[in-house]
This record gives structure tokens, C-alpha cells and sequence, in this order.
């Protein structure tokens, strides 16, 4: 019979989540008050997207403990990203690199916020100390890619996406964003040719990748062939239907083909997408 704390972790790294809770749940009813359990409950209600949950079951650990670890601030931090609590998320996550200056996740996860404020040379500390620890974590390289690519070096960024492009095949990854990524710099450069065959290998790792097809309608419309540019926009709004840029595109794309009533509808979508993604920015402020 496997080990219980393995089978548990294994239900969660493999989205298992139903089958998970139901184990943790069921030993909690004998022991309800084992803080180790109640932090396996509330990583699964994290992956759940029950995150106020999961912070509420924290506050418990934390009493029961009466301390906190690197993991329990890390799980706090993720949460606080979710909810849009970004400054909490900093607070949660540099103090899960205090506690534990080894734990891999806390740098990355702190670069990636410290990215999405454009805060990109300490960004590109924390993932290459990420990186240092697990050096075989091609998000790691994908993110400082990215990174530099933002500080305009592209060099550097094209080597960091190249490595984690060969991370993932060495590992058999189904992970298309190292190839996107890289893409999709390319495209933005104009090296249509360069580009091509990365934005291919992103939609062939997933098909079901909206940006994946977005960029692909790019290069389309760029090389000229604004029927194929159109088919790739269809489907990235059937797969993302309020991707709001693709139905702009697909505006642009008819008139320039003269097709007013089909331009006028894509720009009638663009609109309502963009409500909608405002009210839903709206909402998590």
C-alpha cells in the first residue's frame, strides 16, 4: 500500500483534487485539529481556486503551529496573487525566501511578480538564484527570458528561452511557452522566418494554446495570407472567447479585405470583450 503523504501529494501535483480532499478530509475527522493536514487542505483548496479559503485555513495553521514556515508563507503569497493582493503577495513571498533562502519556488514565484511590476533587474535576481537551486526548471529560464527581453537584451533572452526549450524536450514536457515565448519576441523583431517554426513547435506541444494561435494570425497577416491570419483568430477567440485583441485583429483584417458588415461585427465583439474584462479587473480590486 503506497505511503499516505506520498499518494496525497501525488492526487495534488496531479490535479487529482476531488480524491486528495477526500483522504485529508477524512483523516482530519479523526485528528481536526493536526496542522499538517489542515496545510495539505489548504494547498488542495488553493489548486481548487478557493483562495480566501485557503488563507483562512493559514490563519489556523498558524495558531495551532504558533509559527510559520517557508511553505506556509509561499501558499500565503500565491493566494494573495490570485486575489490581486499584490503588495500582500510580496510581503508573503519575501518572507518565504527569509525563511527558507534554499526553496527554489519562493525566488521564482517572487521574480515573477517582481516582473509583472516592472521591476525587471530584481526579477532577474530571483530567477537566476531560482535557477542556481534547480537548474533544471525550464519556467525558470522561460521567465528570465523574458526578463530580458523586456530590458532589451535580446541575446541574453533568446539563450534563456533556447535553454528552456531544451529542458522541456529533454524532459518530454507538454509545455508550449519557452517555444511561444521565444516566438513571439522573434515575431515582434520581424524575423518572420526565425519565428516560424518556434510559434509551429508552441501550437504542436498545445493545440488548444489561444496565444499560441494569435501569434500564429500574426505571422499569417505579416507573410500575407489574411485568410489563414483569420482562421487562427477564429480559433483563438473560440478557445479564449473574450480575447479582446483577436476580434480587433480580425476588424482590421476585413476591412482591409473590404468585408464591412464582418469587420463591423469583429469590432461590435472587441467591444463587449473588453467590457468584460474590465468588470472582471474591477471585480478582484
Amino acid at each position: 500500500m503506497p505511503d499516505w503523504n506520498l499518494e496525497v501529494r501525488r492526487l495534488i501535483n496531479h490535479r487529482q483534487l476531488a480524491e486528495a480532499e477526500r483522504l485529508i478530509v477524512e483523516r482530519l475527522v479523526a485528528t481536526p485539529r493536526a496542522p499538517d493536514l489542515i496545510l495539505l487542505l489548504a494547498e488542495v483548496r488553493f489548486n481548487q481556486q478557493r483562495y480566501e479559503e485557503s488563507l483562512h485555513l493559514l490563519d489556523n495553521v498558524r495558531e495551532l503551529k504558533e509559527s510559520t514556515t517557508a511553505q506556509m508563507s509561499l501558499l500565503r503569497g500565491l493566494n494573495h496573487v490570485a486575489l490581486g493582493h499584490l503588495e500582500l503577495a510580496e510581503s508573503s513571498l519575501r518572507e518565504a525566501v527569509r525563511r527558507d533562502p534554499t526553496l527554489a519556488s519562493a525566488h521564482y514565484y517572487l521574480g515573477r511578480l517582481l516582473y509583472t511590476w516592472n521591476r525587471f533587474d530584481e526579477a532577474v535576481e530571483e530567477f537566476q538564484v531560482a535557477i542556481r537551486l534547480d537548474p533544471n526548471w525550464p519556467r525558470a529560464y522561460d521567465n528570465l527570458g523574458l526578463c530580458y527581453e523586456a530590458k532589451q537584451e535580446y541575446e541574453a533572452a533568446e539563450q534563456a528561452f533556447l535553454e528552456a526549450i531544451r529542458l522541456v524536450e529533454k524532459q518530454e514536457l507538454k509545455l508550449e511557452w519557452p517555444s511561444l515565448n521565444l516566438g513571439t519576441m522573434l515575431l515582434k523583431r520581424n524575423e518572420l522566418a526565425r519565428a516560424k517554426p518556434h510559434i509551429l513547435k508552441a501550437l504542436e506541444l498545445n493545440s488548444k494554446s489561444a496565444e499560441a494561435h494569435f501569434q500564429q494570425a500574426i505571422l499569417h497577416e505579416r507573410e500575407g495570407n489574411l485568410e489563414a491570419a483569420l482562421r487562427e483568430l477564429q480559433r483563438a477567440t473560440e478557445l479564449e472567447t473574450n480575447r479582446a485583441e483577436a476580434y480587433y485583429r480580425a476588424g482590421r483584417i476585413y476591412q482591409r479585405l473590404g468585408k464591412t458588415p464582418q469587420a463591423r461585427k469583429q469590432f461590435v465583439a472587441f467591444e463587449q470583450a473588453s467590457r468584460t474584462k474590465k468588470k472582471a479587473s474591477a471585480k478582484r480590486e
